[in-house]
């Protein structure tokens, strides 16, 4: 989750917001290997100029970050004001590209805002910036359970509400787990009898009786079925009064703020419907004593921003002297940063992703160093004093010098299978399209004891495979070597196996790479091969997602039509050659990906391996029966509640299937609560 931090220093409650002045900051762009000083007279510090850079660096990456128009800021007459709202990564984004173009950090401020209201505060402490914060809560009210129809009418627990041309009318009875629909027209009355799916709103116990300003008040909730608390949330909708709510808990807490009417919105994760509840708050009672007895509630937001944390040894420096100075975030979250100077005093050695650097002494002097941890606002400077070194020592030092181990490569997945999957017979193994990941893994040491290792990721495409490193299976368990692919038998499917039988080494040549590569902690895989007969009677046909027209059964009706391509005959024995597999229940408007294995003179489908890869069919309908309705809804709310007896697969005859599953998933997300309430929006003309 995105942490919102407010950027406050040297504050002044008087200001509005503190103003980010902090010393110049020096050198070059973060990741450089080896810093060159800049020289003052290098730095940007026309406030025109500074100005439009910023503007299209904001519109280039997008920033939620504003420029404030000249004069809007009186107390900032020479400097840039940048407005913000609480977007730290944005502002750091920003500053990082004031020190790469060398920017007068001294030209430019920046001004925070929350939902449009600048922000104001107060700082203890420089390097962690903190306001308090006092969160309130609201109560609930007992609801009843809510019901609907198959065709998307909401009644009560007690079937009152029901639909007459079109409006909400009151009927009496108890439906007893069905409900009746009645009709009037000008001269006739029609009713007619359905069954009742039930879906409830929580229950909510909460006392709704009138609140004083400054009172507290708990309540619970819970799912009226089964008693429980799943997840849930509790808003106020009004802001006469502040929620407190640990979620999974099922109780909360109301504290009325002001004079007003209170509404809050109640949810638990296994009611797809919401509760309600609303009551009035009134002003608080004053007694007559020698103490006031109101007590304000004051409401701040807390906002944390880090100055980077700099460890290193404060004492003089001696020239020739090397010094490792070592930064982080306060929080150790840090992957590396940047380092800024401008002193000819010293020489700085860092290498871009280390926590730490090296700093040379060169002459006698005090020399300034800025130093930013990535992920902090503030950059905290680092002054070094430097004095001659003693007779004994000179400013020559033996250079570090890395020694390498012996590296070797590792297997780090396939990122994509050949492409060649239907041959002739006759034909040699072809791999092209094969590409694996690697990568390069190595320990180095230094002369002065320093250790580290290196990873280097490889995309590597792969020419060829050592023969010993493959073997091909028929579908009934026959084994062949590679060197044997050129006689397989026409008119069937086989498997190639890449990987030796205990060995987690494999031998490859890679494209562009003159010797052969040595693979470590190498995983097995496999991929499907088609040949096709020398004698024609049969030939195999790659299909790509492609749409179906027309599908039925019948070895000449030609019945199985896919757009842009002749029509094929299936019967069921395509679906029952052992090995094959073609995917049940294709249907119009289905798309369609795999191999047939097809007669090329009538287009009979003899076998094929032939999956669904996307379901034809209206969103929603997670039943598959052809229609959106409650049904599809409850099924939803089934499945993920029972899975084992109503997910794919589930015990129950009316279970999700592979279809029903896909078309349920109306954002990508795999099948949620919120499936379901996108379904009753649409019934109920919600959106």
């Amino acid at each position: 989750m995105l942490k919102r931090r407010i950027i406050t220093l040297f504050t002044s409650l008087a200001m509005g917001l503190t103003s980010l002045t902090c010393a110049p900051v020096y050198v070059n762009a973060e990741g450089v290997a080896s810093p060159t000083a800049l020289s003052d007279e290098g730095r940007i510090t026309d406030l025109s100029l500074i100005r439009g850079m910023f503007d299209q660096f904001i519109a280039e990456k997008g920033l939620n970050i504003t420029c404030a128009e000249p004069g809007k800021y009186p107390q900032y007459p020479d400097q840039v004001v940048i407005e913000f709202d609480l977007n730290e990564e944005d502002y750091i984004e920003l500053l990082n590209y004031a020190a790469e173009n060398n920017i007068d950090r001294n030209s430019f401020t920046y001004m925070a805002y929350s939902n449009g209201v600048l922000m104001t505060t107060t700082t203890a402490d420089p390097n962690r910036t903190t306001t308090t914060t006092t969160t309130v809560s609201t109560p609930p009210v007992t609801a009843q359970p809510v019901m609907t129809d198959t065709s998307g009418r909401i009644v009560d627990a007690d079937g009152n509400v029901i639909i007459v041309n079109g409006t909400s009318a009151v009927m009496s009875g108890t439906p007893k787990g069905t409900t009746t629909t009645a009709v009037w027209t000008n001269t006739t009355y029609t009713a007619s009898t359905t069954t009742v799916i039930e879906c409830y709103a929580p229950t909510v116990e909460f006392d709704t009786s009138e609140m004083k300003v400054g009172e507290t008040r708990e309540g619970r909730f819970y799912n009226p079925k089964t008693m429980e608390v799943n997840g849930g949330s509790v808003k106020a909708t009004s802001d006469t009064v502040s929620v407190e709510y640990t979620k999974g808990s099922g109780t909360f807490r109301v504290t009325a703020l002001k004079e007003g009417v209170a509404n809050l919105s109640i949810n638990e994760g296994g009611c797809p419907f919401t509760g309600y509840v609303s009551f009035r708050v009134a002003a608080s009672s004053t007694t007559d004593t020698v103490m006031p007895t109101t007590m304000p509630v004051t409401t701040t937001t807390v906002h944390i921003d880090y100055m980077t944390q700099v460890d290193y040894d404060k004492s003089p420096m001696k020239v020739g002297e090397v010094r490792r100075i070592n930064f982080s975030h306060p929080t150790g979250e840090t992957t590396g940063g940047s380092v800024y100077s401008s002193s000819d005093l010293i020489e700085i050695i860092y290498e871009n992703g280390n926590n730490y650097f090296d700093v040379k002494a060169l002459k006698e002097g005090e020399a300034s160093v800025s130093v930013h941890a990535r992920g902090c606002a503030f950059d905290p400077t680092v002054t070094i004093q430097i004095i001659a070194s003693d007779p004994e020592i000179t400013t020559s030092e033996e250079p570090e010098v890395w020694m390498y181990g012996t590296g070797v490569d590792h297997f780090d997945g396939v990122k994509t299978l050949p492409t060649k999957t239907i041959y002739d017979e006759g034909e040699e193994l072809d791999l092209s399209g094969l590409v694996i990941n690697a990568y390069h893994s190595v320990m180095r040491h230094s002369n002065k004891g320093n250790a580290e290792y290196l990873k280097t990721d490889y995309v590597w495409e792969v020419e060829d495979i050592a023969p010993e490193y493959i073997t091909i299976s028929s579908l009934t368990g026959k084994k062949y070597t590679a060197d044997q692919f050129p006689t397989l038998i026409g008119g069937n499917a086989y498997t190639v196996k890449i990987g030796k039988r205990g060995s987690t080494m494999i031998t490859l040549k890679v494209k562009g790479e003159q010797s052969e590569k040595e693979l470590y902690d190498f995983e097995s895989f496999t991929f499907r091969i088609y040949i096709n007969p020398a004698d024609k009677h049969s030939e195999f046909i790659r299909i790509d997602n492609a749409e179906v027209e027309t599908f039925g059964y019948g070895t000449t009706s030609h019945g199985f039509k896919l757009k842009g391509m002749e029509a094929f005959s299936i019967d069921m024995d395509a679906y029952m050659h052992a090995g094959y597999e073609i995917e049940g229940g294709i249907q119009e408007g289905d798309s369609v990906s795999g191999v047939l294995c097809i007669n090329p003179k009538n287009y009979y489908i003899y076998f094929g391996d032939l999956d669904i890869v996307k379901y034809g069919g209206e969103n929603g309908d997670a039943n598959a029966d052809g229609s959106v309705d409650m049904a599809d809804a409850v099924l939803i709310m089934q499945a993920l509640a029972n899975p084992n007896k109503y997910g794919i697969g589930g015990m129950d005859a009316r279970c999700m299937t592979k279809r029903g599953f896909a078309l349920a998933d109306q954002n990508g997300d795999g099948i949620t609560v919120l499936d379901a309430q996108l379904i009753q929006n649409k019934l109920l003309g919600l959106s």
